[in-house]
């Protein structure tokens, strides 16, 4: 998920329903091929540090809910 910002500095993520990755893996600089349950999430933040997301790592899914 993206803030489109037209070039301004700050702008708002807008509200989605949660989206889900089946069947997803992960792979790594050395060619490693893993189930997502064994990788990094990144949670996007506002400008005071609230989350505004949340991703949920499975054996074979990703799903990103949002919550700001």
């Amino acid at each position: 998920m993206e803030a489109p910002d037209g070039g301004e500095p700050i702008s708002s993520l807008p509200s989605f329903t949660p989206v889900v990755f089946i069947t997803a893996f992960g792979c790594g600089l050395d060619r490693y091929v893993g189930d997502p349950e064994n990788g990094d999430a990144w949670t996007i933040v506002d400008a005071s540090s609230q989350a505004l997301t949340a991703t949920t790592l499975g054996d074979d899914s990703v799903t990103i809910t949002f919550e700001g």
